[in-house]
């Protein structure tokens, strides 16, 4: 939603699956990376695993809403994780060598994989 991507897949390998929500070409998708290299997905290895393992799905309550009203809440977590965590009456440490720093002024651009 909202970039352009481009994707490289293996034929050989038909499996019509990829990282994140990529999928639907014909065989495995082995890298993707938008066109403005902000994202990149990339396999780094192809291994079985023996033996399989259930995937495992939760039954976790959930509260309907619109895409619009989750993407300004994801905005409003990202601005000030503290404020959110502190608002649900969590605390947020962050320790680094052994001593409590303050990242809450930390800050990176807001850059979500969908811009839609």
């Amino acid at each position: 939603r909202g970039r352009d991507y481009i994707a490289w897949f293996a034929p050989d390998l038909p499996i019509s699956e990829g990282p994140y929500k990529f999928s639907g070409l014909p065989g495995l998708i082995l890298e993707v990376t938008d066109t403005h290299s902000n994202f990149h997905f990339q396999c780094t290895g192809i291994r079985k695993i023996n033996p399989a393992k259930p995937i495992k799905l939760y039954d976790w309550p959930y509260i309907r809403t619109t895409r619009k009203d989750l993407n300004a809440f994801l905005i409003k977590m990202y601005n000030d994780p503290f404020g959110y965590f502190k608002s649900k009456g969590q605390t947020l440490q962050m320790i680094e060598n052994g001593k409590e720093i303050d990242k809450s002024k930390d800050h990176w651009p807001y850059n979500p994989v969908e811009t839609e």
